[in-house]
């Protein structure tokens, strides 16, 4: 925990999980990690039956907003491919590529 809390990590941190819900039925989810004055938006997903059809968006905002009320005032995410469109109308420019093992 000590080394985690040198970069804003820990026991500060806090992380809202986010749930997309249609007729009661869960088909995206999304995370607003803040830590300091920052929100990393993560695991975006929208369920393939529900895609195209501004969910992503939604929570991608959500996410923001979140980070906006534990007061970050710098957003960052790291995204497929497939989010791009979404996160550049958003006003997100890509700074940097991470590459993937498997």
């Amino acid at each position: 925990v000590e080394a985690l809390a040198a970069v804003g990590l820990g026991d500060g941190r806090a992380v809202t999980h986010l749930l997309a819900e249609v007729d009661g039925v869960a088909v995206g989810c999304a995370a607003a990690v803040v830590a300091g004055d920052a929100v990393a938006v993560e695991h975006i997903v929208t369920a393939a039956s529900h895609r195209r059809q501004g969910i992503g968006t939604r929570l991608t905002v959500a996410a923001l907003e979140t980070g906006r009320r534990l007061g970050a005032a710098t957003a960052v995410l790291t995204a497929s491919p497939d989010g791009a469109a979404i996160y550049r109308r958003l006003g997100f420019v890509e700074r940097d590529t991470v590459r993937r093992f498997t």
